[in-house]
């Protein structure tokens, strides 16, 4: 990035206390070592309940607030798909493979319509990006060997941006486990350009 930040202030939300916590004092240190001003605010919140209403206000909420980006982490377990054999069935396949590496949220693609429908579009993920995950994926030791994990462009065809990747997918032998993507204010001219270093 040409012109890094000075300070960088992020509120994490999540159903799970110590997860963020953790996650504070993880991008705490990470700032530290690149002498970043960085200030993090944990917002303890469930976000689920059986129409999505309360994740759709949430996300008006999110934009009342006029963000610069959001990013957002979810595991890929889509357990909520309308036919009980198909949430069985990917509910099995998602958590042998949880299992079998030993770590409930939403695919995706609702997650996706979620955040359009609060007033979001989704940046998209720069090459260099990808890159940097698969470094930093290189970084850990893998018990299940060297490719057993992998990280890829979450590629998703929509009218409304052309098709672009937007998303990057860490999947475990061809199981996505978790997708990370970043969006913006959607009336915001110019924003998807001018985010993609922030998602890079």
């Amino acid at each position: 990035m040409n012109n890094p930040p000075s300070h960088v202030r992020i509120t994490g939300v999540g159903e799970s206390k110590q997860d963020l916590i953790e996650t504070g004092a993880r991008l705490s240190g990470f700032a530290e070592a690149l002498n970043l001003e960085f200030e993090f605010h944990p917002l303890h919140k469930m976000l689920y309940d059986a129409t999505g209403g309360a994740l759709r206000d949430f996300f008006r909420l999110i934009r009342s607030t006029n963000p610069s980006v959001v990013v957002m982490a979810e595991q890929e377990s889509e357990h909520n798909d309308a036919v009980l054999e198909k949430r069985v069935s990917n509910s099995l396949m998602y958590y042998s493979a949880i299992l079998t590496v030993s770590i409930l949220c939403f695919h995706y693609k609702w997650w996706r319509s979620m955040a359009e429908l609060g007033g979001f579009r989704s940046v998209e993920i720069s090459e260099r990006g990808v890159s940097q995950s698969q470094m930093i994926l290189k970084m850990y030791d893998h018990p299940f060997g060297p490719n057993s994990f992998k990280v890829e462009k979450q590629q998703q065809r929509r009218v409304s941006d052309g098709g672009a990747a937007a998303g990057v997918t860490l999947s475990w032998s061809d199981q996505p486990l978790y997708t990370v993507s970043a969006w913006v204010p959607s009336d915001v001219a110019g924003s998807s350009s001018a985010y993609q270093q922030a998602a890079a």
